[in-house]
């Protein structure tokens, strides 16, 4: 495969199949239909829920006492102390709203791509305690409670929203969406007094009240979980909540109501969630009322927790009864009667139930037939699917087992030894659950075979082509045959796995993943001659043999370094100390030391970023301008010499003049350093931000897209043009030092283009090509697209590995050098706030990726220009990359967790995806700068005198 851009389209494909894997082997949907819904004929101790979720609020914050002793939620305080049952409900990775909030409703860990279809829409339908209910009331947020209702029995779930525009982080007051809720109920009891049709409704049995209550997570996010302006928002939400209870209880006054107060998931110090430290995965859960038990003091053991929390909080003198977020289902569920939501994972918590033992018995037995049906379904899914010599049933609990276990429970209940079937239906729901996780998970072991075999496969055939170049003149010598890559017995074996694939059922791309290894092994097979050729080759010259061998170890011991990075980020520092000293081993040092010095010094400041805090926790926007204003002096310090002035402004090129094109970027810059400090001043005031600030941030983002392409055509002069072009959408984006980091970047890039320009010149050179016009129109002087034509015949090089390895380098420090995205959690939305502050999950999370590639697409457009000044083939450095970026995706791919906590399985699973996006995207992005450095609009009269 000659052609770059068929390569790179092939590798796009591939790299995008490694990516999608994953989802297959970790995050496939657990829902599955065909359940029967488990009830029971009990009269169930509540005829009313209400459920109270406080989004974004974690458990220290109403748990802990203030600085005065006093409490932010004294109701609730009460509620526990004296009134009903307390404890930590943990969520689970990823502590987002959505998958928090079906953990909670439907009892299950939904797929954690849906996150990505839609914060309102249903990718798959799935049961609920409200579609359970006769009748389900709710209000709140529009990106929450749509998804409750739709999917649900048409007319069972009523929802009231107030407008999406009202989810503005800047807002002055996000406490009014909460008290918007709080209103709302009070104006739907007050109906009922003179609705009869309304009355009737609420008089039922089984129904349940929603109250979403957004208003704490919009000023976590703005003015952090432990600010004044969170802190008012809880004892607004108490009181709100205290009026809620005693307006209920006086509208019905029978004490057949059940409330629930918890939340989706935390909030980290510095205001964001995502991912799963403690302070995201603990969030309160406080129910009382009907059926529900009191206080009691801390005396048994199961109830005993050792984290520390409980004293901090004041409350070791009471039982603490932590669940699992999935149980709070079941439990919201038993508590007015209805069966357990069908695909709930949650098992039902005893400790907070209190009735008869005849009611919890049946509950409990309700519970453990439903996990049990789920058991079923799954194992006819997969048996029928399933040739039969090769169905692996999960023996700890075949059908007949299950049958025989509830005929057995039964009997107890029926003999009413409550505790002996309370006992045996939890080591039902404990085996179900094993079995549901057994099938959930059948495919998982195959599909990581097979994709290790045809990663394996991928990256010895990208070798192979590394390879072919070198070995071409001795094939004529060695006699050898071009076989054809993929004969008939390949074609035959892709169509006996295919038809046994579609046998299974199975997903489509699962036809492409066993493709994959079948069709790169088979192409090894044929080129097996390749390695005849390199081992023939070798024993000729053993010396190269050797060094070749050598400099392959360091280049893996650098790559190893570079994946030890992800876990630590202080190995990039280590790193960029170690290429700080690379110059002085080269010949560099003979013919520049001025420029030896300013690498050495650009690389250590650029090594104390790994050893600051990750970014988004702290904002300090002088940090902003101070960078901005040096980048506006250096570049009035450039344009300030004429010969420099000339290279970077040479009117040869576009209908627009390439200086008044970098003046208007200059302007822009300065612009560009203020705006963020102005918009968060905006902000810090409570006051609007005003529109005009939106609108130059959006017009300056397309500006800077479009702007490079009216450029000049020299080398320095485009260049130049793109740093600031992206770093001004960067500054936009930025709230504290990064701004610092990537002006360092792009000078340090910047110096990388001139020390590898200086390396490849020969030392009697008195001109050198950075210091000429380089016009990549004009065929008389090098030009800016590489020749591929020229350089057709070009084998990989010792050099261009070394390359290679410092692209793959600066790319992992632009990604972790501040911590950009070390973890989920590192967002802040004070970052988007000059292009918006309204609540837009897809634009600020596309915003945010924006600024996570504006470094790269610098290094790949320096990376690009290093070739062409070098004339090297684009193909032999594009199966370098990919040969190396593999080689560390493939670490990650076996260092893949799905055992321990949630934490180390997630950070886990990221690093595979953040490989496997930044192997892919590097393929992507060296096309987009060779589109960036290597098109200009040009008028065509002088397009008609340069061709």
């Amino acid at each position: 495969m000659a052609n770059p851009v068929y390569l790179a389209a092939a590798a796009i494909v591939v790299q995008l199949l490694f990516f999608a894997s994953i989802f297959d082997i970790y995050f496939t949907s657990p829902v599955d239909h065909g359940m029967i819904p488990q009830s029971y004929t009990l009269e169930p101790p509540a005829k009313r829920l209400v459920l109270f979720v406080a989004d974004g609020l974690r458990a220290d914050t109403i748990f802990s006492p203030d600085r005065d002793g006093s409490f932010s939620a004294p109701y609730l305080r009460r509620i526990m102390e004296f009134t009903g049952r307390w404890g930590v409900s943990h969520t689970h990775v990823p502590t987002e709203s959505r998958p928090g909030h079906v953990a909670l409703i439907a009892g299950l860990y939904e797929d954690v791509s849906a996150v990505a279809r839609g914060w309102t829409e249903n990718p798959v339908e799935f049961d609920s305690v409200f579609n359970e209910s006769r009748h389900t009331w709710s209000w709140g947020s529009p990106d929450i409670l749509p998804m409750f209702s739709k999917g649900a029995v048409p007319g069972r779930v009523e929802t009231f929203m107030y407008d999406a525009a009202w989810e503005d982080f800047a807002d002055s007051d996000a406490s009014k969406l909460d008290t918007w809720v709080f209103e709302k109920v009070e104006d739907l009891f007050n109906r009922a007094r003179s609705d009869q049709h309304l009355a009737k409704l609420l008089s039922e049995e089984r129904i349940v009240f929603f109250l979403h209550l957004l208003g704490i997570d919009t000023n976590g996010h703005s003015h952090k979980p432990m600010s004044r302006e969170v802190m008012e928002n809880l004892k607004l939400v108490d009181k709100g909540v205290e009026k809620v209870v005693q307006l209920i209880d006086s509208y019905y006054g029978d004490d057949k109501t059940a409330y629930v107060f918890t939340s989706d998931h935390g909030m980290t110090d510095w205001g964001s969630h995502g991912a799963g430290l403690a302070d995201e995965t603990m969030t309160p859960l406080i129910c009382w009322g009907a059926g529900v038990k009191g206080p009691r003091p801390s005396s048994h053991a199961e109830f005993v927790h050792h984290d520390g929390y409980t004293e901090k909080w004041g409350m070791n003198r009471f039982e603490r009864v932590d669940v699992e977020q999935a149980d709070i289902a079941p439990l919201m569920a038993t508590l007015i009667g209805v069966p357990v939501p069908l695909n709930s994972e949650g098992t039902l918590p005893l400790a907070y139930i209190h009735y008869n033992q005849g009611f919890i018995a049946h509950s409990i037995f309700a519970n453990a037939r439903q996990l049990a049906e789920q058991l079923r379904i799954k194992e006819e899914r997969i048996k029928t699917c399933s040739l039969p010599f090769t169905f692996r049933p999960f023996l700890k609990l075949t059908g007949v087992q299950v049958t025989e276990r509830r005929q057995k429970i039964d009997e107890m209940i029926r003999s009413k030894s409550y505790q002996h079937a309370i006992d045996l239906s939890r080591q039902l729901i404990d085996l179900s659950k094993e079995g549901v996780r057994y099938y959930h998970t059948y495919h998982r072991f195959s599909l990581k075979v097979v994709l290790a075999l045809g990663f394996c496969g991928w990256m010895v055939c990208i070798l192979i082509a590394i390879l072919e170049d070198s070995t071409r003149p001795l094939q004529k010598h060695i006699g050898e045959k071009t076989a054809q890559p993929f004969p008939i017995k390949t074609a035959v074996l892709c169509v006996i796995i295919w038809v046994l694939l579609w046998y299974q059922s199975s997903p489509l791309l699962y036809y492409l993943y066993y493709s994959v290894p079948i069709f790169c092994w088979s192409l090894v097979w044929h080129q097996r001659g390749v390695v005849l050729r390199a081992r023939q080759l070798a024993v000729r010259n053993p010396v190269k043999l050797f060094k070749g061998v050598a400099v392959s170890f360091f280049i893996m011991c650098g790559l190893e370094l570079h994946v030890l990075s992800f876990f630590f980020r202080e190995v990039l520092s280590i790193l960029l100390l170690l290429v700080s000293l690379w110059p002085y081993v080269t010949e560099l040092v003979h013919k520049s030391l001025k420029l030896c010095v300013s690498w050495s010094i650009t690389c250590l400041l650029l090594a104390v970023f790994p050893l600051l805090p990750v970014i988004g926790r702290n904002a300090n926007f002088l940090f902003v301008f101070l960078s901005g204003a040096a980048a506006v002096g250096i570049v009035a310090a450039l344009l300030s010499k004429p010969q420099i002035r000339y290279i970077l402004t040479t009117p040869n090129s576009t209908a627009i003049s390439p200086f008044l094109l970098l003046k208007v970027r200059v302007a822009l810059l300065v612009c560009a350093a203020v705006i963020p400090g102005l918009a968060n001043s905006y902000f810090s005031q409570k006051e609007s931000i005003p529109i005009v600030i939106h609108a130059f941030s959006w017009c300056t983002l397309f500006f800077s897209v479009i702007s490079p392409f009216f450029g000049t055509l020299s080398l320095p002069g485009r260049l130049m043009h793109i740093a600031l072009a992206l770093y001004t959408i960067f500054l936009l984006l930025s709230t504290t030092f990064e701004a610092i980091f990537m002006l360092l970047l792009c000078f340090a890039l910047f110096l990388w283009l001139k020390v590898e320009e200086t390396l490849a010149c020969k030392q009697s050179q008195s001109t050198t090509l950075w210091e000429s016009v380089l016009s990549f129109r004009s065929p008389k002087v090098v030009t800016l697209m590489p020749n591929e034509s020229r350089a057709s015949g070009q084998t990989a090089s010792f050099e261009d590995a070394r390359r290679v390895v410092f692209c793959i380098f600066f790319a992992i420090v632009s990604f972790y050098g501040t911590g950009n995205i070390a973890s989920v959690n590192s967002f802040d939305p004070t970052t988007v706030y000059c292009f918006l502050t309204v609540f837009s999950p897809f634009v600020m999370g596309g915003l945010v990726i924006w600024k996570m590639v504006l470094p790269f697409i610098f290094i790949t457009c320096v990376y690009n220009s290093i070739l062409s000044l070098l004339n090297r083939s684009l193909r032999v450095n594009l199966l370098l990359t990919l040969l190396m970026s593999n080689a560390m995706g493939l670490n990650f791919f076996f260092l893949v967790r799905d055992s321990g906590s949630w934490l180390e399985i997630g950070i886990s699973i990221s690093h595979y995806v953040i490989m496997m996006v930044m192997a892919t995207a590097m393929v992507v992005l060296i096309g987009v700068a060779r589109l960036l450095t290597g098109v200009a609009v040009v008028p065509r009269k002088i397009e008609d005198h340069l061709f």
